[in-house]
């Protein structure tokens, strides 16, 4: 919460002079180059701005396509986004504007960017990437508030509030521990996260986090998209799949028809006899003790952003906690090599 509501007071400045100059040019999009947490970041991020379609590319296929190009990287330093920052900072025709959103300030991408959009994440404690994720997130949701001449600042300003209240257990409606000791009694090796619109990139980063720490095959993809193929859902009979226990984890965006989807899905865990869990999103925190068959239930007045912002925190948590429940130790994992910064430099 903290790390949160100094992102948001701490990068205001910044923030508006780029809407400023957003406006100012009549931009309508805006490349953004990131990969990994930062990707999902910009996937979650982008449905908060309104007239801007941010163009999200990973840094291997990144082509320009707009005048303004937002580098995301925690460090400031991604080794996978380099050579694309090297060849727009070097371009002496068509050099676009270059904007770097990053939690350390003496970076280099902090050092070559026209405009520096500061994040102000504390030490990461356990998990890489959790803190810095959602202060990143909430920049693209604090740039379509200025954007917008202000409209949905007080929820913005709210979310470090519905953070701690989260923090702090009042919207978990299920024990967490129940979920993981029955991911870990049922050798639940295989774990699909589902999600649609802005909840897309919430099921992709809940994929990558427990992914990397909890030694689990994770998949990611849109509720519709999963009915096809050999998920179908997890009805798989490729190895390693076939012989693995699954898990369905949804985080559902309110559409009727993915509604509908979704309760096929109930059907089929119950036939196949996997773990299916649901994220709630309800009208007022006092309803939360009446729901036991869902995994996680997030107020509903906390606005689109909130939601989604909790669900990635109920996810991160969840991988967390599953890490310890098999004897691993978060934030040891071997494939992991980003830098964590312990505090921004100004």
């Amino acid at each position: 919460p903290k790390s949160l509501a100094d992102t948001l007071s701490g990068q205001k400045a910044a923030v508006t002079e780029f809407a400023r100059v957003l406006k100012r040019q009549g931009t309508t999009q805006v490349d953004v180059v990131a990969i990994g947490s930062s990707m999902n970041a910009a996937n979650i991020g982008k449905y908060g701005l309104t007239g801007v379609h941010l163009n999200v590319q990973e840094p291997p296929d990144f082509i320009q396509t707009s005048p303004v190009a937002i580098f995301v990287s925690q460090s400031g330093a991604s080794s996978d986004a380099v050579p694309a920052f090297e060849a727009l900072t070097s371009k002496r025709r068509n050099r676009p504007l270059i904007v770097t959103l990053t939690n350390t300030l003496d970076s280099p991408f902090a050092a070559g960017a026209d405009i520096v959009l500061p994040t102000y994440a504390l030490k990461e404690e356990a998990i890489a990437a959790t803190g810095t994720m959602i202060c990143a997130t909430a920049t693209f949701f604090h740039l379509g508030v200025e954007l917008a001449g202000g409209k949905g600042r007080k929820q913005l300003m709210g979310l470090p509030d519905a953070l701690d209240e989260y923090i702090n257990g009042l919207p978990r409606v299920v024990d967490l521990g129940e979920i993981v000791s029955s991911l870990v009694d049922g050798n639940v090796g295989y774990i699909a996260f589902l999600g649609e619109r802005i909840f897309r990139g919430v099921a992709d980063e809940a994929a990558l986090k427990v992914q990397e720490i909890a030694d689990v095959i994770t998949a990611s993809s849109g509720t519709r998209m999963f009915r096809h193929g050999y998920n179908t859902p997890l009805g798989a009979r490729v190895q390693p799949v076939k012989g693995l226990g699954k898990a369905l984890f949804i985080f559902p965006s309110g559409d009727a028809g993915e509604a509908k989807i979704i309760a096929k899905y109930k059907i089929q865990a119950e036939e196949a006899e996997y773990l299916l869990c649901q994220f709630s999103y309800v009208d007022s925190t006092n309803q939360l003790q009446m729901i036991h068959d869902e995994f996680c239930a997030i107020p509903k007045d906390v606005g689109q952003f909130g939601k989604a912002i909790l669900s990635v925190v109920a996810s991160q948590v969840l991988a967390h906690d599953l890490a310890v429940a098999k004897g691993l130790e978060p934030g040891t994992s071997e494939i992991l090599t980003k830098i964590v910064v312990d505090k921004p430099t100004a």
